[in-house]
């Protein structure tokens, strides 16, 4: 399993060409309540992904997966990776470059990462509330012969959740 704070070679067992991938339907995170304008804006204006608001929570739709970020206290820390066909990486890669600043492997520099054992590419960005959103393509996963600039409708949802840091409980 790879840190996503220090992007590297992922570590674990390797997928084999064309093996089934884990996603999600729905996904409900904790976000900072006073931040739910800024997700808004990041995720639906800058990102052009499909958002819902109300009151106390923001829906963001990452192709079959449905990410409800509900308002709290506090700032948790996670990261989520959304799947990219294995074709589109690199177009997926160079769309959300020119939209958000990505985050750099903290040894090499290095902001767009290949990993050879996974047949795979994938970058990193953090959204306004310091969520980790990966964005990974898998050679062989989802692959549709798309071609030209990448769109976020090709998506094909969330396949990685993770909560880092210590976990805040209620008294």
């Amino acid at each position: 399993r790879h840190d996503p704070s220090s992007p590297t070679e992922p570590r674990g067992a390797e997928a084999p060409p064309g093996a089934a991938t884990l996603r999600f339907a729905l996904v409900r995170l904790r976000a900072p309540a006073a931040l739910l304008d800024e997700l808004e804006s990041f995720y639906g204006r800058l990102l052009g992904l499909d958002v819902e608001r109300s009151d106390a929570s923001l829906e963001v739709r990452f192709g079959e997966t449905l990410l409800e970020l509900v308002g709290s206290e506090g700032r948790p820390f996670y990261h989520v990776a959304a799947l990219v066909p294995g074709d589109r990486g690199a177009a997926a890669i160079d769309w959300l470059a020119e939209r958000v600043p990505l985050l750099p492997d903290p040894e090499t520099g290095e902001r767009r990462f290949s990993f050879e054992s996974w047949s795979a590419r994938a970058c990193y960005v953090h959204d306004p509330a310091g969520t980790i959103l990966e964005l990974i393509s898998l050679a062989g996963i989802e692959e549709r012969g798309t071609r030209g600039p990448f769109s976020p409708r090709e998506l094909v949802g969330l396949s990685e959740v993770g909560h880092r840091g210590r976990i805040e409980r209620p008294a």
